[in-house]
């Protein structure tokens, strides 16, 4: 996989939250290049009722042509003025025997995972609050609205087939200018050995995420970020589901 195409599926990074941290629906498109590789990609958050649809739809292309889409969605559950994960899924048109599918069970702290191959497993003895690719992203964005300069974040991620710590510190607010914009963003870095993430959220715009960086190879905003809020839907007769 591409460093730009990491970077889409990343784009989609704890305690729970309290019931005013809860992150404010949006949808925003955003793009990144690296020669010969160039990405865009559409994220939305939806509140549908107690629920939460996190998805993201991305393309890569290596130079003038398409080299596969990418498509990450969280489920996840809003209860008690916090949230968890029921649902994660990741497909690739360039790698599908790679694709992933989650069903989280907190009532027995277990996840079932499928994959594109065909193999199954299930891991138990969760800790009490784990994420996935996506759901993280969102437990980052409340926490970085209340967290003070040098703090370290810890999240418990389900990846590769395991529960893995990450962990990240949040940096001070500082100026970013963005498609002539001057923003207000908060930055949260990660540093494991040879790898380097780095997530900035914008302060005026509800925390919008307007710039990921994975390795170098950098995600921005590209539409208008006062365009970015949506409203919340009333609850539907049954939970959303990955699309």
């Amino acid at each position: 996989m591409s460093r730009v195409a990491a970077a889409l599926a990343l784009l989609s990074i704890a305690a729970p939250s309290t019931a005013d941290e809860l992150p404010v629906p949006f949808e925003a498109n955003y793009e990144g290049i690296k020669f010969p590789f160039s990405a865009q990609a559409t994220i939305a958050l939806q509140r549908i009722g107690d629920y939460y649809r996190y998805s993201l739809r991305g393309s890569v292309r290596a130079a003038f042509f398409k080299w596969g889409d990418i498509y990450d969605c969280s489920v996840l559950h809003i209860r008690d003025g916090g949230f968890s994960p029921m649902e994660y899924v990741h497909r690739s048109s360039r790698t599908p025997d790679r694709n992933v599918a989650m069903r989280f069970d907190w009532e027995h702290r277990s996840v079932h995972i499928t994959r594109g191959d065909g193999t199954a497993q299930d891991i138990g003895d969760l800790p009490p609050i784990a994420w996935d690719f996506m759901s993280v992203q969102l437990r980052l964005r409340a926490d970085v609205a209340a967290a003070k300069p040098g703090t370290q974040l810890t999240y418990e991620l389900v990846e590769k087939d395991q529960v893995r710590i990450r962990h990240l510190t949040v940096q001070g607010l500082d100026d970013m200018r963005l498609q002539d914009r001057m923003l207000k963003v908060t930055k949260a870095e990660a540093e494991e050995g040879r790898h380097h993430q780095e997530f900035w959220f914008a302060k005026n715009y509800a925390w919008l995420p307007v710039r990921v960086s994975i390795d170098g190879v950098s995600l921005d905003l590209a539409s208008p970020p006062e365009n970015a809020a949506r409203a919340a839907a009333p609850a539907a007769d049954a939970p959303p589901r990955c699309q």
